[in-house]
């Protein structure tokens, strides 16, 4: 079985197996000394280092403590008025931004098509004339045709997404007030699989010593329509633990 996801006592909760690491760059386990009086993310180091002595000193992180601060920074992140009004004020910023340079591309995919008209028009003429011969004439009117096939669905997608983004609206304090109450609500009565299953979801990576949580992930947003995981930078965000949590 691989060590880095097992925990030596499994009667035990640990909130961040699984995405806990050391400052070293080893994962972090849990143990439960003292018959589980005592829980702790303890270096990983000091196992793959047997039989000779671990090369990491950095010492335990209490587990509770951990686990409490990480999960209280995610209700926050997902129940603050403020924070979520931003993030989606940002978030349909972006989203617009992107339309508004489709127009651009739009615009300028349609400069290409009446190109492409205009040429057809002169071969039909050549063809007319005899200047070329039937065979010249289909094979360029077939990559005309293709050409132009390829442009409209572009140019068809584009107004689409454009269409789209001008449906776009930032939600009334009000509504963000109701739904992070509902939120703030919901996130207290969750069992521990779930609030686990929602850290695994939204943290990627949790770098700790005694004194410091680094804890980096986001939070996918859901669009009613389609689903998209919005991770152009990734959040962090540092907790602090205190000497006295660590041992």
């Amino acid at each position: 079985a691989n060590y880095d996801l097992l925990t030596r006592n499994k009667k035990n909760d640990y909130l961040l197996a699984g995405v806990i690491y050391c400052v070293c760059g080893r994962r972090r386990t849990g143990e439960g000394p003292m018959h589980g009086k005592h829980l702790y993310y303890r270096c990983t180091d000091r196992v793959y280092s047997h039989p000779l002595p671990p090369k990491c000193r950095i010492k335990g992180v209490n587990a509770r403590i951990a686990d409490k601060l990480v999960w209280d920074g995610v209700v926050n992140l997902m129940t603050n008025p403020k924070l979520i009004e931003k993030q989606a004020e940002r978030w349909i910023g972006r989203k617009q931004t992107r339309t508004e340079s489709s127009g651009v591309s739009v615009q300028h995919l349609s400069v290409e098509l009446e190109k492409l008209k205009k040429e057809e028009a002169r071969y039909v003429k050549a063809y007319g004339s005899e200047v070329i011969s039937l065979e010249q004439f289909q094979e360029a009117m077939t990559d005309l045709k293709t050409r132009r096939n390829t442009l409209e669905r572009q140019i068809g997608v584009l107004e689409n997404e454009k269409d789209a983004g001008a449906m776009l609206f930032t939600p009334t304090k009000d509504q963000i007030k109701n739904m992070t109450k509902g939120a703030k609500i919901a996130l207290s009565t969750l069992s521990f699989e779930t609030k686990q299953a929602i850290i695994r979801k939204v943290v990627d990576t949790i770098i700790a010593d005694q004194t410091t949580l680094r804890i980096r992930g986001y939070l996918p947003i859901k669009e009613k329509q389609n689903v998209e995981s919005e991770s152009e930078s990734r959040n962090s965000w540092f907790t602090k633990c205190g000497q006295k949590y660590s041992f």
